[in-house]
């Protein structure tokens, strides 16, 4: 899909939402974005489909993953739904791949440990999710995978909200994670792309004007 087809489903959905909303960092938003409200196999497969068709146009450290991780909690149904997309439709490439995601908590019965699905040593992850914010549950994810011998080699998310990070003394998160993990890191959509897409103006061109303004304020940080 292109970008406006693509931002036309997420607000279809109920995934992409324009108003007033209060982040979990405590941040003021004109918008508010939630993967976690696509739950059935259709529209998963749809984003599956996306994640696929960007990972397909990235350089190889986001293309041949050996292995796709994603954080918990909302980067697990990513992870599981891509690799079964890619096994069911690009087989001859895809059908080694495997997932990986981490608990919350530790389990201390059964298989125990933080982690389900693939062993991590010495393979090529990606990591994917649904938003990069301030890039802390990356990061997270990253030495997670570096303490089990894996090698992050890319990250792939849905939007990149092009926030600050917190202080505003490292521009904005992908750009600080790519500093920091050495790592191409793409994402499907970035708040800036899903503006210019200029999506139904008489409905939502309030927010894209107040959106605007925010991503100028924060470039001249």
């Amino acid at each position: 899909m292109n970008n406006i087809q693509t931002v036309e489903w997420l607000l279809e959905n109920g995934v992409l939402k324009f108003g007033d909303f209060t982040l979990k960092s405590g941040r003021k938003s004109k918008y508010f974005f939630n993967l976690g409200d696509m739950y059935n196999g259709a529209g998963l497969n749809v984003l599956a489909r996306c994640y696929s068709e960007k990972m397909s146009s990235e350089e190889k450290g986001i293309r041949y993953p050996d292995v796709i991780f994603g954080p918990a909690y909302k980067g697990i149904p990513l992870a599981v739904s891509l690799v079964t997309f890619l096994g069911n439709y690009v087989p001859g490439v895809y059908g080694e791949l495997s997932y990986c995601f981490n608990r919350k908590e530790e389990k201390d019965h059964g298989d125990g440990g933080k982690l389900v699905g693939s062993n991590l040593e010495g393979k090529n992850i990606l990591i994917i999710d649904d938003v990069i914010t301030s890039g802390g549950s990356i990061l997270e994810a990253a030495e997670i995978i570096g303490n089990k011998g894996g090698k992050v080699t890319g990250v792939l998310v849905c939007v990149d909200r092009m926030e600050q990070v917190t202080g505003g003394k490292h521009g904005i998160a992908s750009d600080y994670l790519r500093t920091m993990l050495g790592v191409p890191v793409a994402s499907i959509l970035t708040i800036e792309e899903i503006v210019e897409c200029n999506y139904k103006p008489e409905e939502y061109g309030k927010y894209y004007d107040e959106i605007k303004k925010t991503l100028q304020e924060a470039g001249n940080d």
